[in-house]
C-alpha cells in the first residue's frame, strides 16, 4: 500500500477508536512523548 494511503488509513475510525478518559489520554501522551524523546526524535523545551 502506498505511503500516503497508509497515513490516511491510520486516521480512519473504521477499525475502532480508543474510549479513554482525559486522565488516560494524558498518561498515554506522556508515555508516547517519553519514548520519542528517548529515541532522539523530539527536543523538550
Amino acid at each position: 500500500m502506498p505511503y500516503e494511503q497508509q497515513q490516511f488509513h491510520a486516521l480512519m475510525a473504521e477499525g475502532g477508536v480508543l474510549a479513554m478518559s482525559t486522565e488516560e489520554s494524558v498518561d498515554m501522551a506522556a508515555r508516547i512523548r517519553e519514548r520519542i524523546v528517548a529515541r532522539g526524535g523530539l527536543r523538550v523545551l
